[in-house]
């Protein structure tokens, strides 16, 4: 999401803006998938269109296309009865085969929900304050609890095994074995039990993804297909 782009903005606009965003709320979480409980779009919009309409403000949601007329972004707008409105950045719609249908709905109504959701201020996921994104060794010690150092061991990093032609094994002419870390990669998604987790891996091991990305592109496919195929696992896509 970018910074909240304000157009042709009038004192009847923010007043009622400004009493609408204090009476919304966090939606239930009425939708279940393999990762847990989760704000379902109809959902949202039914916990945020009563308050809108008493303060004479509509939702308005629409797909925005790239140069080459693919479906970019969908950008969330909040229109006041004086013609006057709020609009975000976009959401990016990500979709491996945009020419899909189905999975560009998926994309979507992805990126609807979490548009909706940043405009209004709320929120539908978990909060773990942080804890998945801290290295255990930098948690405060009360939070280093073993449930955690157990997550925390299936987030570190995965290093790059080095391997040589040279037996027995010579370090200074070691090359990095790139085959073997995809395949372990590939095998550990089996222990992502969450999409917090697996999203997680990602993050962490971002830098020997990037390198892949623009070294070793087929690598970089190999472990990127396994990756959707687990995601589409926990999603029930």
């Amino acid at each position: 999401m970018t910074v909240v782009e304000i157009e042709a903005y009038k004192p009847d606009l923010m007043a009622d803006w400004i009493a609408a965003l204090h009476e919304m709320d966090n939606p239930g979480l009425d939708g279940k998938a393999n990762y847990g409980t989760y704000p379902t779009l109809s959902g949202c919009l039914a916990a945020v269109k009563p308050v809108l309409r008493r303060h004479n403000l509509a939702i308005m949601q629409m797909v925005c296309a790239a140069d080459d007329g693919q479906p970019d972004r969908l950008v969330t707008r909040v229109v006041h009865v004086s013609g006057s409105f709020i609009e975000d950045g976009g959401v990016p719609l990500y979709c491996e085969n945009k020419n899909n249908p189905q999975k560009m709905g998926g994309a979507i109504t992805y990126a609807r929900r979490y548009g909706l959701l940043a405009m209004i201020g709320c929120v539908g996921d978990e909060d773990d304050d942080g804890i998945i994104a801290t290295p255990f060794k930098e948690l405060p010690s009360q939070q280093q609890t073993p449930e955690q150092k157990k997550v925390h061991e299936k987030l570190e990093p995965t290093p790059v095994r080095l391997t040589s032609e040279e037996i027995p094994f010579d370090e200074s002419e070691a090359i990095e074995d790139h085959n073997a870390w995809v395949a372990d990669a590939i095998a550990g998604f089996k222990k992502h039990k969450t999409m917090l987790m697996h999203n997680a891996w990602t993050k962490v091991n971002k830098p020997t993804l990037d390198f892949l990305e623009t070294n070793k592109k087929d690598l970089y496919n190999k472990v990127l297909n396994a990756w959707k195929k687990k995601k589409e696992n926990l999603t029930n896509e």
